[in-house]
């Protein structure tokens, strides 16, 4: 998405929270600071330094990745990060395993209970649920 369009999203309808991950963080450094405060870094596997965040709207945690993909290294790492910059906003996938994998495609909605164990200071005010059939 260019500036431009973040723009039209931020004047027409409001919207406050964009997100991009870390790897992507230095096509906003031209962004005016009005839109680039609006974007938040998710906690993905590129998420390993807390450089640069100070440009941006804070983080966006990503809370499957929290609990699954992550591991206990990206979940201390994000709990610190947390504690100097704001989360803006969350995601929410459903978890579940599938051959020692973990899906992202659900079956049923008992998948988002890991949600009621995650720590309060990762949340946000503003929660995405992604969801997707699973066609397999």
């Amino acid at each position: 998405m260019s500036e431009q369009e973040a723009r039209q999203y931020y004047e027409q309808y409001g919207t406050r929270r964009f997100t991009t991950h870390y790897e992507f963080r230095k096509s906003f450094f031209r962004w005016s600071g009005d839109i680039r405060k609006c974007v938040g870094i998710e906690n993905n596997k590129d998420f390993v330094s807390l450089k640069d965040i100070d440009r941006f709207g804070g983080f966006v945690v990503d809370l499957s990745h929290y609990v699954d993909t992550c591991g206990r290294q990206m979940q201390d790492f994000t709990l610190r990060a947390v504690r100097q910059f704001p989360v803006i906003v969350n995601h929410a996938s459903l978890v579940r395993r599938r051959n020692g994998w973990s899906w992202r495609f659900g079956r049923h909605p008992s998948e988002y209970r890991y949600l009621s164990q995650i720590p309060g200071q990762l949340l946000a005010d503003v929660v995405s649920l992604e969801t997707a059939k699973d066609y397999f």
